[in-house]
């Protein structure tokens, strides 16, 4: 879970975090909700294939943000 000072320049309230685990005590989804400046969020990732190698190449550095970056632009909105 995000920490508070993450949450707070976010401007998030409130988070909650559901993680459902399966059989062999592997995650198979979660789902992070909460409340923001813009309204409710929902964010809800699944997992699988795990021990397989991912096909998908990182981005260039050109297109990536840091933490940092990415806070700053969440908290303007």
């Amino acid at each position: 879970m995000p920490s508070a000072s993450t949450r707070e320049q976010a401007g998030k309230t409130q988070v909650v975090l559901d993680v459902w685990v399966g059989k062999d005590d592997l995650v198979l989804k979660s789902q992070q909700s909460g409340k923001g400046k813009q309204g409710d969020e929902v964010v809800t990732e699944e997992y699988s294939d795990y021990g397989v190698a991912s096909k998908e190449e990182a981005p260039p550095a050109s297109a990536v943000l840091t933490w940092d970056e990415y806070m700053a632009a969440l908290s303007k909105g």
